[in-house]
């Protein structure tokens, strides 16, 4: 069997030490079952130990499996998901949001033959093999195309398209606020105007200042109440593509399973594209807050049936928060998840702990004081997590549900930031 038995390409291996003594951890990524870490201590598999150490200067890849290992060792490190077969190697997915995915037809009421001004906001990047590895390590960015980016319209979120070569070869003569060319593709424009990367410049002005009464409305009441849902923040667009990216993420074993608070979820923090949606969204907390704040640390999750939150209030690095929705799986025919994130508006975190659990019969969900808060995919609930206690029941037999949780705190919040 060891023949037929390879090195999973994303195993990683490092050298600890503690008051206990000395111990290797590898860390591999494990289809279906999640993120696999696995510690292998000096007293207590020393001849896998020592190995483990030795390579831990040298590299996992000089690991010889048919001479190195026996059968014990060959064993535990296949459950383990570093050693795998060759058709278990695991698929690093990259997220890429393509500009020929935009559906062709009138954009947001603006007829793309109107469209005669370039975003503003646009800026064009090549492809770069400089920052290939960066892209990919810092985002989960695909590297390997061209990609024209905007700020949306209120929000000021980052949106990158991906182009073909043929496109970028067009896109890149753009100019910011200049005019659209008159010869260029007529199929390439309606991509364009739908992804809003060229405008009409009353329609869009207009669409901008309609974007910000609604941040105003959800200002007045996040302030008021503590809590404020905003609709289609993400685009469709790149809530399909963060779909199809989490749902391999999760898939291909990079999230590991289960912790401490929900035993059935996949989660990970400062996920690199949860942590760029969370650095891109900050302008917009800002504006509800009133004030000048920071990105403190993001989740990213992906529930699975039998998943429920239990009622809790967040520690200070969560002083603002938003809950993004992503996915739900069956999908809703109206849009909207059908499993409800639970919020007491009753001032609660002055009696528990910072970051304590309470009982579920704290948490009545007939009680007047609860609200039970329903997002569609691209939606964002803000909230003050230590201020509301929030919660889920358990998520039904056959579902699934992907958030992203993204916290702030104030600019003067100096403690210890995951």
């Amino acid at each position: 069997m060891s023949s037929e038995l390879k090195l999973n390409p994303y195993a990683v291996l490092g050298a600890e030490a503690d008051e206990t003594g000395n111990y290797c951890i590898l860390i591999a990524p494990k289809i279906n079952e999640g993120l696999q870490i696995l510690g292998v201590t000096e007293s207590e598999r020393p001849d896998l130990y020592r190995l483990l150490a030795e390579l831990s200067g040298v590299g996992l890849d000089l690991l010889d499996i048919e001479n190195d290992l026996d059968n014990d060792a060959r064993e535990l490190l296949t459950r383990s998901g570093v050693l795998v077969t060759a058709e278990n190697v695991p698929e690093k997915p990259l997220f890429s949001c393509p500009l020929d995915g935009i559906e062709i037809g009138a954009a947001n009421g603006i007829n793309a033959a109107n469209a005669a001004q370039v975003n503003p906001t646009f800026r064009f990047e090549p492809f770069d093999l400089s920052s290939f590895r960066a892209l990919i390590a810092d985002k989960h960015f695909s590297p390997y195309l061209p990609t024209a980016w905007i700020k949306s319209a209120g929000t000021r979120l980052d949106l990158g398209y991906w182009l073909t070569t043929e496109q970028a070869s067009a896109v890149s003569q753009l100019r910011a606020g200049g005019p659209v060319p008159a010869d260029i593709d007529p199929d390439l424009r309606a991509k364009l105007a739908a992804a809003e990367i060229i405008i009409e410049a009353d329609s869009y002005s207009e669409k901008e200042k309609n974007a910000a009464g609604r941040i105003e409305e959800a200002k007045k009441l996040f302030l008021q109440d503590k809590y404020a849902t905003l609709r289609n923040v993400i685009p469709a667009p790149h809530i399909r593509s963060m779909q199809a990216f989490y749902r391999a993420y999760t898939a291909q074993g990079f999230m590991p399973f289960g912790d401490s608070v929900v035993k059935r979820r996949f989660r990970q923090a400062n996920e690199p594209l949860a942590r760029f949606f969370h650095r891109s969204l900050t302008p917009l907390m800002s504006k509800l807050v009133g004030a000048e704040i920071k990105p403190s640390y993001c989740y990213a999750a992906s529930y699975r049936e039998g998943a429920d939150l239990r009622p809790h209030v967040d520690r200070e690095a969560c002083e603002y928060s938003f809950s993004l929705q992503v996915d739900y799986e069956p999908e809703p025919a109206d849009g909207i998840s059908p499993w409800p994130l639970w919020l007491s508006t009753r001032i609660l975190y002055e009696n528990v702990e910072n970051g304590h659990s309470l009982e579920w019969s704290d948490c009545p969900p007939d009680d007047k004081t609860e609200r039970s808060i329903l997002l569609g995919n691209g939606d964002c609930l803000a909230y003050r997590g230590r201020a509301l206690a929030h919660y889920r029941y358990e998520l039904p037999q056959g579902h699934r549900s992907t958030s992203l949780f993204f916290h702030y705190v104030p600019l003067d919040f100096d403690d210890v930031i995951i």
